[in-house]
Order: C-alpha cells, then structure tokens, then sequence
C-alpha cells in the first residue's frame, strides 16, 4: 500500500498544525482557492475493545474519492 502524497488539514485546526510542525513535518499553505480531488476513508460502526489499548472489536471503513475546494 503507498503512502499519500499529503494530508489537507483545515486552517481552523490549529492544534493539530501547531503540533505536526512541532513533531518537524512539513507544511504548506494553500494561498488561493484550489481543487483537489482526494481520497478519505469513512468509518461506519465501531464495537469498542473491553480495553482502551486494545483495537476495536469490530470498525467498518469504506474508502472514498471526492472533490473539495480548500
């Protein structure tokens, strides 16, 4: 499986920016309105683990394509 090309992280996530450039990850502002066709996964239902470090019992995905204006 490759790995994606780049993440799109809204600009009202500051957080989460603030914390990947502090881990030294390389990010670029989008400085205009452009599309970007982009693959996400959705996660449908989720049967919890009896224990928080263990994975799910049971988590459905789905991988989708779609088209945003970022």
């Amino acid at each position: 499986m490759s790995r994606p090309l780049g993440y799109v992280v809204p600009a009202e996530l500051q957080d989460v920016l603030e914390t990947l450039h502090r881990h030294g990850i390389q990010l670029e502002a989008l400085t205009k309105d452009t599309r970007l066709e982009v693959e996400y996964y959705e996660i449908g239902e989720i049967e919890p683990a009896a224990y928080d470090y263990l994975p799910p019992m049971k988590i459905d995905v789905s991988k989708k394509r779609h088209t945003v204006l970022s």
